[in-house]
Parts: structure tokens; sequence; C-alpha cells
């Protein structure tokens, strides 16, 4: 399903006949990339954003999961986990960073180290690099497209945060089930608290995530009931309650 703007109705765009993963949304907002179950383990697809010329783009071993469309649209990248245990694989398989053409075709290898699950990849703005948390969303590495070489970049202690890589940031939750979102570098430096829960409402912020690039903060907050969803403006710290979700929100996008 699909809904093109806040407040707009969802419609269905497609009905595949394998289970879908992760969906990723092309920059220029025309197409969209996808993994689905398909013979066994998952393969990357791309579509238009009506539903049309769906196209199968993986066809190696293992499973292609989390699909991440370059800054100018002309690459894809994602990561292959080795395990033919489509649900096993994501938490503990072996796995590598790849890169392709949007089309499918020039597959290229960029990590060599399998012993560490990788979760969702985030382009780099000059398209030299591509940056990602292990599966434990802890630890934040990144890996040069050209040298291929990793570096490891940064320690958190939970796995709730979201990247801003316009503008070099990382903004996290320094106690999971706490009330205090604070933002740091993207070397884990200048760690300041960006923003306090201290409504009479709050029992904890539950989930944070950067949207117009880095203009804006995402806030999932609980009050015991319901989750509410809060804007935040990052430079005055001024929150904006703009939706309230009967249940629980655990990821945004």
């Amino acid at each position: 399903m699909v809904a093109s703007g806040v407040g707009e109705s969802a419609r269905i765009i497609f009905k595949p006949d394998a289970p879908i993963g992760e969906l990723a949304w092309s920059h220029s907002e025309d197409k969209i990339s996808f993994s689905a179950y398909v013979d066994g383990d998952h393969e990357i697809y791309s579509m238009d954003i009506d539903g049309g010329n769906v196209k199968r783009l993986t066809f190696g071993k293992g499973n292609d999961v989390f699909p991440s469309w370059s800054p100018d649209d002309e690459f894809i990248g994602f990561v292959n986990y080795s395990s033919s245990d489509a649900w096993e694989a994501r938490l503990t398989g072996e796995s590598d960073v790849y890169i392709m053409r949007s089309d499918g075709t020039g597959k290229e290898r960029l990590t060599f180290s399998p012993d560490r699950p990788k979760g969702p990849l985030i382009w780099s703005e000059d398209r030299k690099s591509l940056w990602y948390f292990l599966r434990d969303g802890r630890s934040l590495y990144n890996v040069n497209i050209l040298t291929k070489q990793e570096q490891h970049l940064l320690e958190l202690d939970n796995s709730f945060h979201s990247i801003d890589m316009k503008n070099q940031r990382v903004a996290f939750l320094p106690k999971i089930q706490g009330r205090r979102v604070m933002v740091c570098d993207l070397e884990g430096k200048r760690k300041k608290v960006l923003a306090d829960f201290n409504e009479a409402w709050v029992v904890f912020v539950r989930n944070v995530q950067w949207i117009k690039d880095g203009k804006k903060l995402v806030c999932t907050v609980t009050d015991g009931k319901k989750d509410k969803i809060v804007v935040v403006d990052p430079e005055s710290g001024e929150k904006k309650v703009v939706a309230s979700v009967d249940g629980i929100v655990m990821n945004m996008i």
C-alpha cells in the first residue's frame, strides 16, 4: 500500500504472489525497490510507483535484503545473507554489502566481513560510501565504494536511533524507555540534548526518525495507552503532536 502525503488515504498499488520485506523509495519518487521471498530466499525487485514494470533484480544464492537507492538513483545497495534460512539469516547469518545498477546489472561486492551481520544501508551524499549499523543496532560502520575499506565509527547504548546523513549526525535515545532524545556527530562526539519530553502525559519515547533532510525529527512517544507521533524542530526544540495511534508504532520510514 502507499500514501502520497500526510493525512492522505492509503491505496493498494501491488498485490505480490510472495511475502514482501523491506521497501525503499527512489529519490525521484517514481520507483520502489523491495525484497520478496521467492524460491526459498529473498530477492530484490523494483517497480514503478503505480505498481507497474515489476522487475526482479537479483538472482544469487542466499537472501538479498535492505535495498537502498543511491542519491542519483543510478545504483541500489543491498545486503546479502548467505544463510539459506531466510529468517535466521537476518539475525545471525553471515552477510556482506553489495551494490548494483538500478536495472540489476553490474553487481559488485563491497565488504568482506561476513561475520558481522549488517542492517539497513544509507548512502553518503557524495555517493562515495555506504553506512550501516550492525544488526545489534549499536555499532555504526561505513564502507568506501572505491577502496572497499570498512571503518568502525560509533558505538551506542541501544538500537533506537536515526542517521541524518546530510548534516552528519545521529539522533538517539540514551536510555531505553527514557524521556530524552540526544544527538551526536557520526564519530560519537559533540553529544547534546535535542529534546526533553517532560510533559505530564509522556511515559517514554519509543523511537526516532529524521525526515526532510534533517530539518525535522519524528518521535514515537507513548502515554501508556496510545502511541503519539510527535514532530520536533531540532533547532528550537519545539514539539508538535501530529497523530495518535491505537497500538504500538515500532518503526518509521
